[in-house]
């Protein structure tokens, strides 16, 4: 699973493939019809909203997510709700998260080879796109 925490982003989003191979079906989804406006101006419209939990430093929490009919790199991107929800302190330097759990704090860290070929794969896949 290739999560991106992106404290810059407003919503959490999941890609309709991905829930395809969770196996959860279009009955679980509900439609909205908005868009979503990304980094680089582009306007994406929604296929719609869902909640699912998220099971990390034995914690489980539910948050709702975007759904984007769109391929990329990533299977999610956690956003500024899943942060907060959780009450994250987010160190982009240290390639961390920490947040407290009942067993005390919990530290989820990143894996810079893995950020950097997801970087370099999803580059790839604009450039293509473009041509």
């Amino acid at each position: 699973m290739r999560i991106l925490i992106d404290a810059g982003s407003s919503v959490n989003v999941i890609f309709r493939n991905v829930l395809a191979q969770m196996e959860i079906g279009e009955s679980e989804i509900r439609l909205e019809c908005n868009s979503l406006t990304g980094f680089n101006g582009d306007h994406l419209m929604l296929v719609g909203t869902i909640d699912l939990p998220i099971f990390v430093g034995g914690m489980a929490r539910y948050s709702q997510f975007a759904i984007i009919d769109r391929p990329t790199i990533y299977n999610v991107i956690l956003g500024t709700p899943w942060l907060h929800k959780m009450r994250e302190v987010p160190s982009t330097y240290h390639q961390c998260v920490k947040f407290p759990t009942p067993k005390g704090v919990f530290t989820l860290r990143g894996n810079q080879q893995s950020a950097r070929t997801c970087f370099l794969i999803e580059h790839k896949i604009r450039t293509a796109k473009k041509l």
